[in-house]
């Protein structure tokens, strides 16, 4: 695995939360498409032992590649949300410098400039304790590919083949 690697999951990291509500919104709107009534008939909602046929018509009428796309929203909502623990997990093994750079650079999207200013060193030093983080993010990423499920889908985001 190279440092590019890990660059491009940090880049990702910082867009996961944008990812998770966008597909959070299309299910939300696939749902109140297909599943919620429009309106109800109120001498229909009373009778008695009887499904409404709006009841009927919303829980026979979905069609199937809906149910699929949200089922397949879910699911990578989850993937999501567990790749950014692991990340998070990661960043939370550097120490307090490592962390505050790859924060402020990765995340924040910071220039150079205005973290060496923050953290009150030079650009260069900045720049070389990113690369000590990187260095451990990396060691991470490499001792998660021998067991872990996520191994194959950071393959996929970083672009590295999966049975690197």
């Amino acid at each position: 695995m190279e440092n590019i690697h890990v660059i491009k999951l940090l880049e990702y990291y910082s867009k996961i939360n944008k990812y998770i509500i966008l597909c959070e919104e299309d299910i939300k709107a696939l749902e109140e498409m297909y599943y919620l009534p429009q309106s109800v008939d109120a001498g229909e909602a009373r009778a008695v032992n009887k499904i409404s046929n709006i009841t009927e018509n919303l829980a026979l009428n979905v069609p199937e590649q809906v149910k699929e796309d949200i089922a397949e929203l879910k699911a990578d909502i989850l993937l999501h949300k567990q790749a950014k623990e692991f990340i998070k997990k990661s960043l939370q093994k550097l120490n307090y410098q490592q962390y505050m750079v790859i924060k402020k650079f990765y995340i924040n999207k910071y220039t150079w400039i205005k973290i060496s200013k923050e953290l009150n060193y030079s650009e260069r030093q900045c720049k070389n304790i990113r690369q000590d983080a990187i260095s451990s993010i990396k060691k991470d990423l490499e001792a998660m590919k021998k067991d872990c499920p996520l191994f194959p889908f950071f393959c996929d985001i970083i672009g590295i083949r999966k049975n690197y």
